[in-house]
C-alpha cells in the first residue's frame, strides 16, 4: 500500500483500532492515527512505549470494554471530536519536527560528549 493509499483510508474511517495483546516498543500504526487525527482505541500493549497515550486515546485491554468503546465512537459525534483534537495535541507534542530534532540535537551531543570521553581516556556515560 502507497502513502497516498493510507492517507485515503485513514481519511475514510471513523476510527483505529490497535487490539495488541502483545509486542514491544512504541508501534507506528498507532503513531499514525494520532497524527491522522482518527480517534483510537487500543489494548495496553499498543500505547506501550507512549507515555500518556490513555489520557488522550482509549486504551483497554478486555474484549467487552473495547467494543463498548469502539460503538461509543462511532455513534458520539462529540466524543469523537474531543478525543481526535486530545491526540492531535498530543501528536504535536511528542511527534513534531520540531521535537525530533531536538531529540537528535540531543542524542548527537551525547555521543559526541563520550567521543570525547574516549579519546581523553575517560569511561563513556550511557546516552
Amino acid at each position: 500500500m502507497t502513502e497516498y493509499e493510507l492517507v485515503s483510508k485513514y481519511a475514510e474511517a471513523r476510527v483505529a483500532v490497535v487490539p495488541l495483546r502483545f509486542g514491544a516498543g512504541v508501534k507506528l500504526k498507532v503513531v499514525e492515527a494520532l497524527w491522522e487525527g482518527l480517534p483510537l482505541v487500543t489494548t495496553s500493549s499498543g500505547a506501550q512505549g507512549l507515555e500518556g497515550l490513555g489520557e488522550v486515546a482509549t486504551v483497554v485491554d478486555e474484549a467487552e470494554p473495547l467494543a463498548r468503546e469502539l460503538v461509543r465512537l462511532l455513534r458520539d459525534d462529540v466524543s469523537w471530536v474531543e478525543q481526535a483534537q486530545r491526540q492531535l495535541d498530543y501528536a504535536q507534542v511528542h511527534f513534531s519536527r520540531q521535537v525530533s530534532i531536538e531529540a537528535l540535537r540531543e542524542a548527537t551531543s551525547a555521543v559526541a560528549a563520550n567521543a570525547e570521553r574516549r579519546r581523553r581516556g575517560a569511561t563513556c556515560q550511557p546516552v
